[in-house]
């Protein structure tokens, strides 16, 4: 089995990890449309759940997904805005690994934009 162009050039590899994020967004079955994302719990516990990638930018690199405001998940990022997400695509064999902060948008122009496109 040949591994596939990106596999050695660490360019390429990023430019195929922000494509699958693309297409994440924009098609319901791919693997990349439902990742883990995990936070610190308000006690310090790890906690990890599921979400539903709704906005990948390319050229800011950043990502977008939604919660309900009474979430856990908003206190605690809240406390810490920080956080991972672990994408897997079973079919291709590829795991990606995203660390990073956060920031909640609640009741402003990003919030309204993605309401407006929901």
């Amino acid at each position: 089995m040949n591994p596939p162009a990106h596999y050695d050039d660490l360019d390429a590899d990023l430019a195929h990890a922000w494509a699958m994020l693309a297409r994440g967004v924009a098609d319901r079955r791919s693997a990349f449309r439902t990742p883990t994302l995990g936070t610190i719990g308000v006690v310090g516990s790890p906690q990890v759940r599921t979400v539903v990638l709704r906005g990948c930018d390319v050229g800011r690199r950043t990502l977008r997904f939604h919660t309900d405001l009474r979430s856990g998940k908003v206190a605690e990022l809240q406390l810490r805005p920080l956080a991972a997400l672990h994408f897997y695509d079973a079919g291709q064999k590829l795991q990606l690994r995203i660390a990073g902060t956060t920031q909640l948008h609640h009741d402003d122009d990003v919030a309204r934009a993605a309401w407006a496109a929901s």
